[in-house]
């Protein structure tokens, strides 16, 4: 079956990716070896069960994030928490990886920064593929 999202994730690396509208997350049986979660939806029992190891890269709430990770310092499952803190020398790395090719990126949306609201708008409606970028100048 067609679907844009999973299409997309592909086209950017993706070995595999599965249809939130499609399929029920909480019931599926696949086997990966790393189940990485960017939206916050799953559940500790999901990683272990899909997964021989788990990244969470964004959650819902604080309140899942926490009962995902709680429940996680009682398990032998390696799963991790990633939260980005930009430097120099990472940015300086993935500026050269994503020069030589290395890693795809697909901006979405550019928006002036005369049009910042719009552009929170745009992310908090939560159906964003990919970057969503802000210039601070007037090539637009």
């Amino acid at each position: 079956m067609f679907n844009k999202n999973v299409d997309f994730v592909k086209s950017i690396g993706a070995d595999n990716a599965i249809a939130y509208d499609n399929v029920n997350i909480h019931e599926h049986n696949g086997n990966y070896d790393v189940i990485i979660d960017t939206h916050g939806n799953l559940k500790h029992a999901d990683y272990k069960r899909m997964g021989k190891r788990g990244v969470i890269v964004g959650f819902t709430s604080m309140s899942h994030m926490v009962s995902v990770l709680f429940k996680n310092a009682f398990s032998k499952f390696p799963l991790t928490q990633f939260t980005a803190e930009a430097n120099t020398q990472d940015l300086e790395i993935l500026a050269s990886l994503v020069k030589d090719g290395k890693i795809k990126v697909h901006i979405e949306k550019i928006y002036p920064y005369t049009q910042i609201p719009d552009a929170i708008t745009h992310i908090e409606k939560m159906r964003t593929r990919g970057k969503v970028v802000m210039v601070w100048n007037n090539t637009l």
